[in-house]
This record gives structure tokens, sequence and C-alpha cells, in this order.
């Protein structure tokens, strides 16, 4: 099931509310994924600014491109971090479960031995 969340306001860029969502619920690969390449598209583009020697070259577009890309980031990287975050608490649930279990199916077999031997 789909659960779509919005990115961060930096991402939105705009003032008529939230535009650009994602699937919470996208397989981790697909998120990392994208999380990686939008990374990977800032460090390409600070390195090739390296190379540009004009005085007169306007950084404000290419920060904003960055400051987008950037917000988009994060948006999903705390998402992301909410779930693995989730996922192992729940994990420890189904540990403490699996214990719990384990300690009662023991309790049962004993109390049915003692049953067991008492009506031989």
């Amino acid at each position: 099931m789909h659960k779509f969340k919005a990115l961060d306001n930096d991402s939105q860029m705009c003032s008529g509310g939230n535009v650009l969502f994602f699937d919470e619920n996208a397989d981790p690969q697909a998120v990392f994924e994208c999380i990686y390449s939008r990374l990977e598209a800032i460090a390409k583009l600070h390195s090739e600014l390296t190379f540009v020697y004009n005085d007169e070259i306007k950084n404000k577009p290419f920060s904003d491109v960055s400051s987008i890309l950037l917000s988009d980031v994060l948006s999903m990287y705390r998402t992301f971090g909410e779930h693995f975050m989730t996922l192992k608490t729940t994990s420890k649930e189904i540990d403490q479960y699996k214990k719990t279990v384990a300690t009662l199916s023991r309790e049962l077999a004993a109390k049915h031995d003692d049953t067991t031997t008492e009506g031989e």
C-alpha cells in the first residue's frame, strides 16, 4: 500500500502547499538510490564549479539547485531513518515475544510432563 509523504518545504518551493511527495513505503534500495543520485548530482555540480574562473558568474542559481536537491535528500533520509528506527524497535519486540513464547512453551511442556507422570 502506498503511503505518500511530502518532501520538506525547501523542496516544495511554492506557496500553495505540498506538491512534491514520495512513497515512504517504497523499496529501501530504491529510496537509497534516489538519495544517492541527488547527492552525486550535487557533488558533480560543485566539482564542475571548481573549474570556473569567471568572477562574473552569479552563484544564486547553483545555490538554489543545491538547496533543493539537498532538501529532497534530507526529506527522504529522515523518513528512511524513521522507518529504520521503527523496524529496529519492532525487531526488539518480536525478539521479546519469541523469548516469552519459548518460556511459556517450556513451562507448558514441564507441566504436561508432570501431569503425565502423575497419571501413569
